[in-house]
């Protein structure tokens, strides 16, 4: 998959990085997981049912929203859920994953680097998800919800 290599500076740390970054030949509906050291992986929106299970779930508990502000809010519980890169961490899906070196999320304006970031990026996997009954994963998606500051309509 051809994807965008960007220049990153922690303002926390000063550490430069460099991270992967979807470029527009992406289909409407992917969206690319990163993790603070580089790792990749890609959702399908289209193609993986956990989308619409977790979207169901967010529908359900927040009511009805704008369908972007409830993207965003997927988006953010799906990484949450996924399964995690060979370090243990997160797969962002929306924002920056943090600085590799502090793990902070201050960091200066990403720069394009003009080079391509050629990897094999496999889809973005949920295992223990697809294993939990379906009352955890609605009670996960619910604390996940108030985590986030956000409540069930009065």
């Amino acid at each position: 998959m051809r994807l965008q290599r960007y220049r990153h500076r922690c303002r926390s740390c000063q550490t430069e990085y460099f991270l992967p970054w979807a470029d527009l030949s992406f289909f409407y509906g992917t969206f690319l997981g990163v993790t603070r050291r580089g790792e990749v992986a890609v959702l399908d929106s289209f193609s993986d049912p956990v989308f619409d299970e977790v979207s169901m779930l967010v529908s359900n508990y927040l009511g009805p929203q704008e369908t972007y502000e409830r993207g965003v809010v997927v988006r953010q519980v799906i990484s949450a859920i996924s399964d995690k890169d060979p370090h243990g961490e997160p797969f962002v899906l929306d924002g920056l994953p943090g600085c590799p070196e502090c793990g902070k999320k201050r960091t200066a304006a990403p720069k394009f680097t003009g080079e391509e970031w050629m990897a094999d990026v496999p889809p973005l996997s949920h295992e223990q998800w697809d294993n939990w009954p379906f009352l955890q994963r609605a009670q996960t998606v619910k604390a996940l919800l108030a985590e986030m500051g956000l409540k069930e309509p009065p």
